[in-house]
Parts: C-alpha cells; sequence; structure tokens
C-alpha cells in the first residue's frame, strides 16, 4: 500500500499542488477575460443597472482571482512558506468564494421558488446558514502549522474543511433538487418538441452537477485525511470552477435581459441561440414569446402549454 505520510509522496503531492495551482490560474484568468465584458464592463459603461443580484457574481469573480494570483505569487517565490498566515488567506478568500458560487446558483432557484413562500423562507435560511458556516471554517485558530515530519510543507486541519464542505455540498444539491422540481412544476420537462437532456442543458442544471462533483471532490479528500498536502489540494480548483460555472448561471440570466425583445433565450452559456416557445394546438400556431422585459431578473421557464395570450376572457 501507499505510505501517503513519506516524504516521496509528499513531495509529489507538492509538485501536483504547485502545478495545478498554475493551470488552474490560467484557466481562470482566460475564462475572466471571456466573461468580463458581459457584465463588468457593462456595468461601467452604465449599459445595464446594477442589481442586488449581481453581488455574489461580481465578489466571487475577483475573490477568485485575488486568491489565485496571491498563492500562485506566495507559493513560488516565498524563500519559506508561513503556513498560519497561507491557511489564513486561503480559507477566508476560498470560503467567501465558494459561499458567493452558492448564492449564484440558488438566484435562480430563488426566482423559480419566489410564489411558495415555504419553499422561498427555506432558501432564505439556507443560505444565510452557509454564510454563517464560514466564520468557523476561516476564522478558526491553529489551522495550520508547519509539518515536523517534512520540512517546508503544512499541516492542515481537514475536520474545518470537511464540515463546510459537507454543508456546501448539501447546499447545492439542495438548490439543485428544488431547480429541477421548480422547472417540471412549471411545465419546462413536459414539451413534447424536445428530449430531457437538451431541456437539461438550457436550463442550466449542468452548471448545478458541475459545481457539486467539484466540491464533493474536496469533500471525500478531507473526509479520507491522506495527507496534509491532499487535504488541500483540491480546495482552490473545487472553488474556481464553483464560480466559474455559477457565474456562466448569472451572466446567462442577466443576458435574458439584454436581448432584443421577442426572442426567447436558453439558459445554458455565453452564447445564446434564439428559441421559438411552441404552441402545440392544431389551429395555433408556433411564435416568439414576447413577454421578457428588458429589466427582469427573468427565470426563462417556458409556459408556452399553460398561458395562451391570444385566448379571450368570456
Amino acid at each position: 500500500m501507499v505510505n501517503w505520510q513519506s516524504n516521496e509522496v509528499m513531495d509529489i503531492c507538492e509538485f501536483m499542488f504547485k502545478q495545478s495551482l498554475m493551470l488552474i490560474l490560467g484557466i481562470y484568468l482566460w475564462e475572466f477575460l471571456l466573461s468580463f465584458p458581459k457584465i463588468d464592463l457593462l456595468l461601467l459603461t452604465r449599459r445595464i443597472k446594477f442589481r442586488w443580484t449581481l453581488v455574489p457574481y461580481l465578489l466571487g469573480r475577483y475573490i477568485v482571482l485575488v486568491l489565485l494570483v496571491f498563492m500562485a505569487i506566495y507559493i513560488h517565490l516565498a524563500s519559506q512558506v508561513n503556513c498560519p498566515v497561507l491557511a489564513r488567506m486561503s480559507s477566508v478568500l476560498g470560503t467567501m468564494a465558494v459561499a458567493c458560487a452558492s448564492t449564484n446558483l440558488m438566484l435562480r432557484t430563488f426566482a423559480i421558488w419566489r410564489s411558495h413562500a415555504v419553499v422561498w423562507w427555506l432558501l432564505i435560511g439556507v443560505n444565510a446558514t452557509h454564510w454563517v458556516v464560514i466564520f468557523p471554517a476561516a476564522f478558526a485558530p491553529n489551522t495550520a502549522t508547519n509539518n515536523p515530519g517534512h520540512p517546508g510543507s503544512c499541516h492542515f486541519e481537514s475536520k474545518i474543511i470537511l464540515m463546510f464542505c459537507l454543508y456546501t455540498v448539501a447546499t447545492d444539491f439542495l438548490s439543485m433538487v428544488l431547480t429541477i422540481v421548480g422547472l417540471h412544476r412549471n411545465g419546462v420537462f413536459q414539451l413534447h418538441s424536445r428530449t430531457v437532456w437538451t431541456t437539461v442543458y438550457e436550463q442550466g442544471i449542468g452548471y448545478f452537477v458541475v459545481a457539486l462533483l467539484v466540491n464533493m471532490s474536496t469533500l471525500i479528500l478531507a473526509g479520507l485525511d491522506l495527507n496534509s498536502v491532499l487535504n488541500l489540494i483540491t480546495v482552490t480548483p473545487a472553488a474556481t470552477f464553483s464560480v466559474i460555472c455559477s457565474s456562466r448561471a448569472v451572466v446567462s440570466l442577466t443576458l435574458q435581459g439584454t436581448q432584443r425583445p421577442g426572442l426567447l433565450q436558453p439558459f445554458s452559456s455565453y452564447r445564446l441561440r434564439p428559441l421559438v416557445a411552441e404552441f402545440h394546438g392544431p389551429s395555433v400556431p408556433s411564435r416568439m414569446d414576447t413577454t421578457v422585459s428588458p429589466d427582469q431578473f427573468t427565470t426563462d421557464i417556458h409556459l408556452s402549454t399553460l398561458y395562451n395570450s391570444t385566448a379571450r376572457v368570456p
């Protein structure tokens, strides 16, 4: 069996951590530049109005940027790693980034269930608790010390990471389930003109799945507690990909309000395709949905089988 505490294995894990950090930094910088004109530039040029729903989006994006740049510079240039400082920066910025990502994903769930008071307040309570859980995870004392068995490396407390990741996974799973249930209640998965997988893609469920899986990898490694490096090796990538996925979800929702009225857009990515809302019936032709206001934070729920805007009320 592999001795995960041996110096040889620890050296390999540290090398993988440093190389993966540079890879993640490159991926995120590319994603950041691609997505910057979608909301950030529009806000700077005042082409869209600032809304509170954009706070976790902007906060998460720039927190991850600062975290990755700091860790890349500090780990590669510091002559001697200060474990408490590294742990504090990673825990504070990392947990805040993950919480912002979960909040971004939950915004769509909020919008879907806004008319259901019980579920709406449940989501508020779950999200508020998630932000409260940040404090013991980010500011707990003695979370990292110098590893006496391996000079130059740090020993991180895995129980704190495990607690935060467990709640994050539970929160993201709840958001995903409630989103799917809410879309099903509104008839999105009952359209006869498309498959279930197409609907899942267009409604952005994949963002929830990716965010859930990357955080689950951190949860598993923290639970196994193989060594101090592996306890932390997926924390930064998980936070980065969670923010990327949740940011794409926010961009997709925001772009709904910036497109030309009369086009109903799928909730999939930065590149949106026009979507015809079909009304199934012998005498009702297919037509575009013109009910989306340019300033509306829409959920892109297709209700074509429930409402007919041309029908007259007797």
